[in-house]
């Protein structure tokens, strides 16, 4: 096959921790040693240096408005793609349909994630504009089928890079938690749980330091770092303030709050020291953070909904908490876990880790194994796959089941 042209559309690959801007750098680079040209339409960019990636990227990035269909179309029209991925929430691409019929030489793919259940049926027609849709996980695949059963959906789920999250040997990782190691902290025989994730309600922060409050308060060899970032974002014409002061957790027991954007040497070694990763979200399109700490040996308390139930399975290599139905935009359940639930799972990995427990260590085991089926060259691969797909897809036979 002559070389394709392709354009991904979704976050700007020069943040350097953002979720899908991840997917976007690890899955390019690699489309890029497959022979494809790429380039992207990237959402935004970083303001701040320490949100930015330190080095060029192999495609041109052409920064775009989050919510402007002008600005993809220029985009299409400055690339001249063979084929668009949209790597997103699909309800970010409202005038999508438009923009197909625009471009009728051109393949569209929706790679697209799903967090919460039912999907919302005005999102139909962007649906069946595309050629190929994807979704990150089975959850995802599974609703997306369930309100419209004839889409055919391909499942590509996201990757760890295990070159960068690994497990330390118990050596190395005594020396990482001195006070002489990361950030100052004083680690050394206790218990450490972590959460990592953007300073917003949709991680459930606020129940997990409540959780962590009656866990830790009679107990002096425990650690909660919680690593996260506040700012305000816009989404569209939303502005996202900080939900929550921080200051406000000062003389919690055995918080450590680290507000800031890590190097990226510090940030796999937070995962590396920690025994447990505390995040109850409500609803996760994938959970890359979940991955990266299982790849670190770091067990998962997480809760038991949405896409990263592809992966954590509980008892086996997380613990998973049931939640309460909560419903948030478009009527779309989520999972809402109170402080109790998490307290109890905090109680039993500390009693795990502190008595060298037979089954808190297959956990752990078991954890870095499923991060190894995770891996980034199998996502290009499997977009490599859906791409040549698009590609020999006859555009008058797209979604013919339900348009008749």
């Amino acid at each position: 096959m002559d070389q394709l042209r392709g354009l991904w559309v979704s976050d700007n690959p020069y943040y350097k921790y953002v979720g899908q801007a991840n997917v976007t750098r690890e899955t390019c680079n690699r489309l890029i040693k497959k022979n494809y040209h790429m380039e992207v339409a990237g959402f935004n960019g970083p303001k701040d240096p320490k949100e930015s990636i330190n080095y060029k990227l192999p495609y041109e990035v052409h920064k775009i408005k989050r919510d402007s269909t002008s600005d993809i179309i220029e985009s299409i029209h400055r690339s001249n793609p063979d084929f668009v991925i949209l790597s997103h929430d699909c309800w970010m691409f409202p005038n999508l349909p438009k923009i197909v019929q625009k471009f009728p030489d051109i393949k569209f793919i929706g790679y697209w994630t799903i967090d919460g259940e039912p999907i919302s049926r005005l999102w139909k027609d962007i649906l069946d504009s595309v050629h190929v849709t994807i979704s990150p996980t089975h959850y995802g695949k599974r609703i997306l089928q369930e309100r419209y059963f004839h889409l055919d959906v391909n499942v590509v789920p996201y990757g760890a890079d295990t070159e960068v999250f690994f497990p330390l040997e118990e050596g190395p990782k005594k020396a990482a938690r001195n006070s002489n190691g990361i950030y100052q902290f004083e680690l050394q025989d206790k218990f450490v749980c972590l959460y990592v994730g953007q300073n917003q309600n949709r991680k459930n922060i606020g129940c997990s330091i409540d959780a962590w409050k009656e866990f830790a308060k009679d107990k002096d060899d425990v650690a909660f770092i919680l690593l996260t970032r506040s700012r305000v974002d816009k989404f569209g014409e939303w502005v996202i303030p900080v939900d929550y002061d921080l200051q406000e957790w000062s003389g919690v027991p055995g918080l450590i709050i680290v507000d800031d954007i890590v190097n990226e040497t510090t940030l796999p070694l937070f995962y590396q020291i920690s025994d447990s990763f505390l995040l109850p979200t409500i609803g996760e399109g994938f959970g890359l953070p979940l991955i990266e700490a299982m790849a670190c040996g770091s067990i998962p308390i997480t809760t038991n909904f949405s896409g990263h139930t592809d992966f954590c399975k509980n008892n086996e290599n997380s613990l998973l908490l049931d939640g309460i139905d909560y419903y948030a935009g478009w009527n779309t359940k989520r999972k809402f876990v109170p402080p109790e639930h998490m307290y109890q799972a905090l109680e039993f990995m500390y009693q795990g880790w502190k008595n060298k427990d037979a089954g808190f260590e297959k956990m752990k085991s078991n954890a870095i194994d499923t991060a190894k089926l995770y891996d980034w060259d199998y996502t290009a691969n499997g977009i490599d796959s859906c791409i040549r797909e698009a590609v020999k897809t006859d555009n008058n036979k797209m979604n013919m089941v339900y348009k008749v």
